[in-house]
């Protein structure tokens, strides 16, 4: 079965940068624009049950599909009490142990109201009763919020207890898909915001701010050209490997610095988009375990190391870099001309996106 969570669209206090947990502020203007969007998007897509939050925003963004939506509690954003209202400024001024012992993962009830440990216990319970109801070819729909989303795939892969967190912030209207089957669970894509951009505001404020970002581009194993002229221009025409190149290329604004795996299929990928981007392809091949240690070392300041590599190798280093010690749950291989981003926090990586592609 797949399962499609949604962050709903951006609210009025989203945009600005207030606190809202269980409070109901309406939809942004802009909000309301990312849910039509959202509806574009996936009306090509259907699904056999949506269910959302009860919470206005998130009602909103589902009704924004025209489909039959089932509301539930239980996939509420986290209730952080007194804090309802507030900056993240304000918060950190007026109440600086509890946002210590937060960051130190302890179980504190924020403002008063919920701990990510309650929080977790209910989205957990939400997600065992929907489970319980579906078939094993079932697709469903969950428009719910940022916390309650991350806290899922956080749960999937063992890592809530983290520090920092295995998952960056989810973009407004980001899809993010897990598949669950023959004892596997599967993290498809995360934080997913094609239809606005290929760069989501928290990698946007990141990148700003001087972290070190990498960015993971995959190329497949099939139907990839042969011939070293091949990314002359012209040439991939009819060609869908060099095709998808090339769309990602149009769609992704070029990286400061380009490198590839020593794989002859990376090796060629990188030199399509080194054409098409005109950023030169390094000459120095990477090995995908050094991932983490080469963005720190390479990365421009407010700038984008890219790295062209295989789905699979990518899969295995985000499942190694990300999760706790739970066997039966990974990051899925990412398709063809796909990328993921991501964030270094000191040594550890942060996951920005995974899986994201040019529509």
């Amino acid at each position: 079965m797949e399962i499609t969570f949604v962050r709903h669209a951006e609210s009025e206090a989203n945009g600005a940068g207030r606190w809202q947990g269980q409070g109901d502020s309406p939809l942004s203007d802009r909000g309301r624009e990312q849910a039509r969007m959202l509806g574009r998007r996936l009306s090509a897509h259907p699904f056999d049950l949506v269910v959302c939050s009860d919470l206005g925003r998130a009602c909103a963004t589902a009704e924004a599909l025209g489909v039959p939506v089932e509301p539930d509690p239980g996939w509420r954003e986290v209730d952080v009490g007194r804090w309802e209202g507030l900056t993240r400024q304000e918060v950190a001024t007026a109440y600086p142990e509890e946002m210590r012992a937060i960051a130190a993962g302890e179980p504190v009830a924020m403002g008063g109201g919920e701990s990510w440990v309650d929080m977790h216990a209910r989205v957990d319970a939400a997600l065992e009763r929907l489970l319980g109801r579906l078939d094993a070819d079932a697709r469903v729909l969950v428009v719910s919020h940022g916390g309650t989303i991350g806290g899922v795939l956080a749960g999937m892969l063992d890592s809530r207890e983290r520090r920092p967190w295995a998952f960056g912030r989810a973009t407004n209207t980001a899809l993010s898909t897990i598949r669950i089957g023959n004892g596997l669970a599967e993290i498809l894509r995360f934080n997913d915001a094609a239809h606005i951009g290929p760069i989501g505001p928290w990698l946007s404020d990141r990148i700003t701010a001087g972290a070190p970002v990498g960015t993971l581009v995959a190329h497949g194993p099939t139907a990839r050209p042969t011939e070293p002229s091949e990314p002359t221009a012209g040439r991939s025409r009819g060609d869908p490997w060099a095709l998808g190149l090339e769309r990602l290329a149009a769609w992704y604004s070029p990286p400061d610095s380009l490198w590839a795996t020593a794989d002859p299929a990376a090796r060629l990928a990188g030199a399509v988009l080194s054409t098409r981007h005109g950023v030169p392809l390094m000459d120095q091949a990477l090995e995908a375990h050094a991932l983490t240690r080469h963005v720190a070392t390479h990365h421009t300041r407010g700038g984008r190391c890219a790295v062209v590599i295989d789905g699979e190798s990518i899969s295995r280093w985000a499942t190694g870099a990300l999760e706790g010690p739970n066997p039966r749950a990974r990051l899925a291989p990412l398709a063809h001309a796909a990328l993921s981003h991501f964030v270094l926090d000191g040594e550890d990586p942060v996951l920005a996106d995974y899986n994201v592609a040019p529509l």
